[in-house]
């Protein structure tokens, strides 16, 4: 059956009734109920509802691999479906368990035989006649239950981990701005970064010269920093001692605080050994004080610059307004203090991810 016809933009967001929205059948494996709006639909109009255990497509999208995504509507109230999809129903459900199909048919193997009836150029667009044909792969009723019902469950254990680390993330930003905006600082001192750092600076070496790329000395660009974590660097590329020698590029110690000034400004992270960087990069090579806790502030600062950049033609900080920037400095004791509990905070959120990112790899298993 067919979604909503006949009706204008006047009637939408009014009326008693709902519809389920292109979105929700977009983005959901199981159509969730607060993924309906309001829509008007009178008295004696003829339009198809959606019943519980029907089948939802989109079928229209702007790529052919995003054509023909499925959702399976498990509630019992009867919503419209918008004009943008089509829906099956089934007419023996004593053979399918609608919570299986749900799974099956985002799997990669219904994925591909799905796609290749998507039609269309620049728009890809799919019909229920051209879904009709393909043959739906299913074992028992009694293991499609089992089978939902723990694909299900770890749906729900990686919702519960997805809200866990947004919750972490909200506390780390409040844990964040308490430190370095509200806590009141009776012993703290003010000072610059130009006062108490030396800085060095990044380059590219050519890419045309293949002597300078597979050797033994790191190089990174902003995209191997993490935009979270102070102590996480992809290390994806390296150069030879001869790219130092013919670039701007220059080989960072240990320790050095790398910051990301133009693309991706804001990141900042520790390195782990001695690298090179690009010339999106302000580098610290030394800095009077605990080096987690500066690194922490001025990517707390960072940040706050960044955000100032926004809608803006600049495309980055310089390197003066980094310079120029006044870190709040308490005794180095508390210092150590300060960054141990960030660092114990920043450990639990990888965890956390870490733990996501398993439940992630089981269900696509």
């Amino acid at each position: 059956y067919n979604g909503l016809s006949g009706k204008s933009k006047d009637d939408f967001g009014q009326g008693s009734d709902r519809f389920i929205t292109y979105m929700n059948v977009y983005k959901n494996t199981i159509a969730a109920p607060d993924g309906c709006e309001l829509v008007l639909v009178e008295d004696g109009e003829h339009q198809n509802r959606v019943e519980y255990g029907d089948i939802l497509f989109t079928q229209s999208s702007e790529t052919l691999e995003e054509v023909g995504l499925s959702s399976v509507w498990l509630h019992k109230a009867s919503p419209f479906l918008n004009s943008f999809c089509f829906g099956f129903h089934f007419a023996g459900k004593e053979m399918i368990n609608p919570r299986f199909i749900a799974y099956s048919l985002r799997t990669s193997y219904m994925r591909e035989k799905i796609i290749r009836e998507g039609q269309g150029a620049t728009r890809y667009n799919l019909s229920s006649n051209r879904l009709k044909p393909i043959k739906l792969v299913y074992p028992s009723y009694q293991e499609q239950s089992r089978i939902a019902s723990l694909m299900s469950r770890l749906e729900t254990r990686i919702e519960k981990q997805q809200e866990l680390i947004c919750t972490l993330k909200k506390y780390k930003r409040g844990l964040h701005k308490l430190v370095f905006v509200t806590k009141r600082k009776p012993f703290w001192e003010k000072l610059s970064l130009h006062d108490i750092a030396s800085f060095c600076g990044g380059g590219t070496p050519s890419k045309d010269v293949s002597s300078y790329w597979e050797g033994e000395i790191g190089w990174i660009s902003s995209s191997d920093i993490q935009e979270e974590w102070i102590d996480d660097i992809s290390v994806t590329r390296r150069i030879t001692k001869a790219a130092i020698d013919n670039s701007a590029t220059k080989l960072c110690p240990e320790g050095t605080i790398a910051i990301v000034s133009r693309v991706g400004v804001g990141k900042v992270a520790i390195m782990p050994e001695s690298l090179c960087t690009s010339q999106d990069f302000i580098n610290i090579i030394s800095i009077t004080g605990n080096k987690h806790y500066m690194a922490y502030q001025i990517a707390f600062r960072m940040k706050l610059e960044a955000m100032k950049t926004q809608g803006t033609s600049i495309k980055g900080v310089t390197a003066d307004t980094i310079k120029a920037m006044v870190l709040d400095i308490p005794l180095l004791d508390e210092q150590k203090k300060i960054a141990d509990i960030l660092t114990a905070f920043d450990s639990y959120i990888k965890k956390a991810v870490c733990e996501l990112d398993l439940f992630l790899a089981m269900k696509k298993a």
